[in-house]
């Protein structure tokens, strides 16, 4: 009884695709495409949209020519776009634009596109693509791009990492926000390490994952900002209620995500904190060993790398100063959900509030605080923001200092030095270049660009400070 059951289970099987390759003439077709993906933006600003997408030849003849429409919600079928001309091989694809654009409007819409008229037949064998959402923001908010960059004292490939991550932070200052993911040394969170090295497509170290969209090597950060920073926010991001009490040094913070557009999302918040000038004197517990930074440019072999290629192979303890390290994640790897809801209104804000006890080995003054949105559908970060820790901390007497112009082209003013101060200025190996007393003007513009620490005492506090000199 069972071989007769899997026998005409094998007949309807074979009845069924061959009905789908037999022409409407009754004769099998060697013509056939689908659309694979449609790859208008998630996101678009209102007004005309292109319907760009990409088809799959996947018949046995090449496609010459085929016509394009499409829909909006459902609505009325778009003009025919009649793509001729081409040579689409089989199993190739062919990416397409739609020659009349869509007028969207502040939302949410559907959109669905089909393909017909294969090489001037109605015999080919399509398929229409499944509908996509497309969303409309109302306003362009401000994008910054979020990059989690996978790494480890005990990689030697990984000072690439530090070189690129650091010329990010002098080239773009107010939009690139960097996280280094340490992993397998002192410096590692196992939240985050385990989100990044679990992240869908990581293969290994080092490895830049930018707005959770891009993984690629350090090297690529540039080109890879490039493509995020176009890409349309449909939210933004704020850092507010920042306050810090020295007495039992508790962190108080709120990130808050204002919708740019009115639609049903899967969106969820965070909240980080990283940490500059991280070394092993602020935690000489652990094993010195931890600290020391291998590396493989050592000698030049490799080529130039921003200075490594003069360090030894592996770079002690005590020489290394490492920036941009992944200190807490308030909610996890992948956020809170619930805070913001899944109907979301134009210009409506969501919030939600942190509380963080600074550990004795984190240096308060280096602290920055990050915040940003997560679309759990597609696991992408749609926007973020970070903000140093010290411009929240009414407490302390340093808090009133302000170094500008930063980033500097050269020389640097302190504004809020009332007492008799020393100043330390150290490069990113901890190296002493400046050292000055009792003025509020310090001058680096014999100096390379890159990021310098500014280290000042005064009336008996310390504070350093970041300064991104780029002449």
């Amino acid at each position: 009884m069972k071989k007769i059951i899997s026998l005409l289970s094998l007949i309807v099987l074979f009845t069924t695709v061959n009905a789908q390759i037999i022409s409407q003439s009754g004769s099998i077709s060697n013509i056939g495409a689908h659309i694979k993906s449609i790859n208008t933006p998630d996101y678009v600003v209102a007004g005309n949209t292109n319907i760009t997408g990409t088809i799959n030849n996947t018949g046995t003849t090449a496609i010459s020519s085929f016509d394009l429409t499409y829909k909006v919600d459902g609505g009325a079928t778009s003009t025919v776009c009649s793509l001729s001309g081409l040579y689409i091989a089989p199993n190739a694809t062919y990416n397409f634009t739609h020659n009349v654009s869509a007028n969207l409007s502040v939302g949410q819409h559907s959109v669905e596109t089909s393909i017909s008229n294969i090489n001037g037949s109605n015999d080919a064998i399509t398929y229409n693509v499944t509908k996509k959402n497309i969303t409309v923001v109302s306003s362009v908010v401000t994008k910054r791009v979020f990059c989690e960059e996978a790494t480890g004292t005990w990689c030697g490939y990984c000072v690439r990492g530090i070189v690129n991550m650091d010329n990010m932070a002098i080239n773009h200052p107010n939009d690139w926000v960097g996280v280094a993911v340490h992993n397998g040394d002192p410096m590692k969170l196992p939240a985050w390490d385990g989100g990044a090295t679990t992240f869908p497509g990581f293969t290994g170290f080092p490895t830049i994952i930018v707005d959770r969209t891009i993984l690629t090597d350090p090297s690529n950060a540039e080109t890879s900002y490039t493509t995020q920073k176009a890409v349309v926010a449909p939210v933004d991001v704020a850092i507010e209620n920042v306050s810090y009490n020295s007495s039992n040094k508790l962190l108080n913070f709120t990130i808050k995500a204002t919708s740019a557009t009115t639609a049903t999302v899967n969106w969820n918040i965070n909240g980080a904190l990283s940490e500059m000038d991280v070394t092993y004197d602020q935690n000489p517990s652990v094993d010195s060993a931890g600290y020391q930074q291998h590396n493989y440019y050592s000698g030049g072999s490799l080529g130039a790398m921003g200075g490594f290629e003069n360090l030894p192979s592996v770079i002690p303890a005590n020489y290394m100063h490492y920036n941009f390290v992944g200190r807490a994640l308030m909610s996890g790897f992948t956020g809170v959900s619930g805070v913001i809801p899944t109907s979301v209104t134009d210009g409506t804000s969501y919030s939600k509030s942190y509380t963080y006890l600074i550990p004795s080995t984190m240096d308060v003054a280096n602290v920055y605080i990050i915040g940003f949105v997560i679309d759990q559908t597609s696991g992408k970060v749609l926007n973020s923001i970070q903000t140093n820790i010290f411009a929240g901390i009414p407490e302390s007497h340093t808090a009133n200092l302000r170094i500008y112009p930063n980033p500097s082209k050269g020389i640097v003013t302190i504004d809020g030095l009332n007492t008799k101060s020393k100043i330390t200025v150290t490069n990113l190996f901890g190296e002493t270049v400046k050292y000055v007393e009792n003025t509020n003007t310090i001058d680096l513009s014999n100096f390379a660009n890159g990021i310098y620490f500014v280290k000042i005492d005064s009336d008996n506090h310390i504070v350093t400070k970041k300064i991104i000199l780029n002449k």
